[in-house]
């Protein structure tokens, strides 16, 4: 670091100019990259969040990982067919989903979902309903699921219901998959 040496006026031997003010900055730069090193923290992040849209679930039907919509920062993950897939030099992730449920109808029903990684379930969620006279709402949650991977590792989910459900990501409820790199 380059240390400036400001003197009070009347003394001209300190003037505000874009080489002081340039040297001042780079200096501030520099120790911010010092005491991040040292921590090691990470300035870039890489996350994945995949909406899984409003529609139709039922017991009859695939309920494999279907993204609506995905944004993606940074560049180690990645979206292939429904799938995150793990990039290079990726080590550990946290994964986070919530799916937000509707049924039609009263009466016993279950509802789950399962966080998958190339295949097998790593992490799930599960609500029962007994006996609602009203439509039935569920919501199964996911929260910080540590999960050590390798490039190329994929992580999608897996709905289970024993009967029909709407599927929300709207005002009724919030449905995603999160998948945010930590090493």
């Amino acid at each position: 670091m380059q240390k400036i040496n400001f003197e009070n006026k009347p003394s001209t031997n300190s003037p505000i100019n874009a080489d002081n003010l340039n040297l001042l900055q780079d200096n501030v730069e520099d120790a911010i990259d010092e005491v991040n090193s040292n921590l090691n923290i990470s300035i870039q992040k890489h996350i994945v969040q995949a909406s899984l849209g409003k529609r139709t679930v039922s017991a009859s039907s695939n309920n494999d990982s279907n993204f609506d919509s995905t944004t993606i920062v940074g560049n180690k993950l990645s979206v292939s067919g429904n799938k995150i897939i793990i990039g290079t030099g990726v080590s550990k992730i946290r994964v986070s989903m919530n799916a937000s449920f509707q049924a039609a109808n009263s009466g016993v029903s279950s509802v789950s979902i399962n966080v998958m990684k190339n295949g097998s379930s790593v992490g799930q969620s599960y609500a029962y309903n007994s006996n609602l006279d009203i439509y039935y709402y569920a919501t199964c949650v996911i929260s910080d699921l540590i999960l050590e991977v390798q490039e190329d590792d994929e992580i999608s989910y897996k709905i289970t219901v024993d009967k029909s459900y709407t599927l929300h990501d709207d005002e009724w409820g919030v449905s995603k998959l999160l998948v945010e790199v930590l090493e």
